[in-house]
């Protein structure tokens, strides 16, 4: 990809370095465009400083960018300055956060919607110049284990005999398999970290699977029937298709399954606060639960949210009339320290302070958020799904 941005990598160039904020803690974000016509061995050239809209393969041009962090980041907690020089990527998470910040909002400011996030699979090799107070550096040039390389003897790779003569005979078909192209978009979202989108495409395509299979096999009266009120003619939604409809039609009673039970809980109940712009934060503790039944919630709220590395918890307590948390063990410790006004909580590491966010009160209860449903959420959701799918397919629409 490629940003409408002038150069800022070297002394020399005209633009200025971006300074992103996440946490309190600032990073900063140098570029350096390269103009490059991809195909320039194919007869033709392209005059220099050009460019394609929508351009998403850089075909004209490409970016090259560097997160610069400095003594902040250090200090924060989150990294073990003892290993670095061994273990330099442990900088490679906080570094796609930085630049998937300023990535997401430059597409919001110059609407260019085809630019993507950053994922680790993106990434195939690391450098590293650590700089240190007396301006002495050292390049680290290290490939990313993330990837596993697949090695095929010398051979050239090629489709299983069964999946090519699939492809081949679907190229000769007009049939659109809209489920199957909905489930890769849901695991290329989850993906991308894109959470509440991959759900709700999850249970976009077990309302398709559900609706296209009655329309197959009833009438459409009886499919209205299904689908709508009596008393007042209006949809009645997935949930109560499955709930009611199935069991008048074809005797099964689906809403007292346990695929059934786990998709209303784990993917149902989310679907309409998103769409309804009402789970815009998702709740990742209640600080009046601490210590207690959100233990587990805190510690992967640290872990998860704000890339703190922890080994074993062995201490989750309240000091100061309830008003600061300590989470602790041999090599940290962790306060959470709440306001007079209890709206705003101060997070130190080792009494260094690194973050600083927002309180809310529901029900009487204080509560910490985070943007989004988690990454487990939507994996438990996006399971009840096809889970659910599987049950109706084989004990009611491949049956009748």
């Amino acid at each position: 990809m490629a940003f409408d941005l002038l150069d800022c990598l070297k002394k020399e160039d005209e633009g200025k370095p971006f300074i992103v904020v996440i946490n309190n803690i600032s990073a900063k974000i140098h570029i350096e465009r390269i103009y490059e016509f991809r195909y320039r061995n194919e007869g033709f050239q392209v005059a220099p400083f050009s460019k394609i809209i929508e351009d998403r393969g850089g075909m004209l041009s490409h970016s090259n960018v560097q997160v610069w962090f400095d003594r902040q980041t250090f200090d924060s907690g989150g990294y073990k300055k003892e290993t670095f020089r061994i273990m330099p990527d442990q900088f490679l998470d906080s570094s796609i956060e930085y630049l998937n910040k300023f990535i997401k909002l430059y597409r919001n400011a110059t609407y260019e919607y085809w630019l993507r996030p950053v994922i680790k699979e993106d990434v195939f090799n690391i450098n590293y110049i650590l700089i240190d107070t007396d301006n002495n550096q050292e390049v680290v040039h290290t490939p990313f284990s993330h990837h596993i390389v697949e090695l095929n003897g010398g051979k050239p790779f090629k489709l299983d005999e069964k999946v090519e003569t699939y492809f081949r005979n679907s190229l000769k078909s007009d049939h659109y398999d809209f489920t199957k192209e909905l489930l890769l978009n849901i695991q290329d979202n989850f993906s991308l970290g894109y959470y509440n989108i991959a759900l709700l495409q999850s249970v976009t395509a077990l309302e398709n699977f559900v609706y296209s299979h009655l329309k197959d096999k009833l009438s459409p009266t009886k499919l209205d029937k299904i689908k709508k009120k009596e008393e007042c003619g209006c949809m009645v939604g997935i949930s109560g298709v499955c709930e009611r409809g199935l069991l008048e039609i074809f005797k099964i009673d689906f809403g007292n399954t346990e695929e059934f039970k786990n998709l209303k809980e784990k993917a149902l109940k989310y679907r309409n606060p998103i769409v309804h712009g009402e789970l815009v934060e998702w709740y990742s503790f209640s600080w009046d639960k601490i210590p207690g039944n959100d233990d587990e919630r805190i510690i992967k709220f640290l872990k998860n949210k704000l890339n703190i590395k922890l080994g074993k918890t062995e201490n989750i307590s309240k000091i100061d009339g309830g008003k600061t948390i300590i989470v602790s063990n041999k090599e940290k410790s962790i306060s959470l320290k709440l306001n007079d006004e209890k709206n705003k909580v101060n997070l130190k590491i080792d009494d260094v302070g690194v973050d600083e966010f927002t309180v809310k009160i529901k029900n009487g209860e204080l509560y910490i958020y985070q943007e989004s449903i988690d990454k487990d959420t939507c994996e438990q959701g996006i399971n009840a799904v096809q889970n659910a799918i599987n049950y109706l397919y084989e004990n009611i629409f491949s049956k009748t």
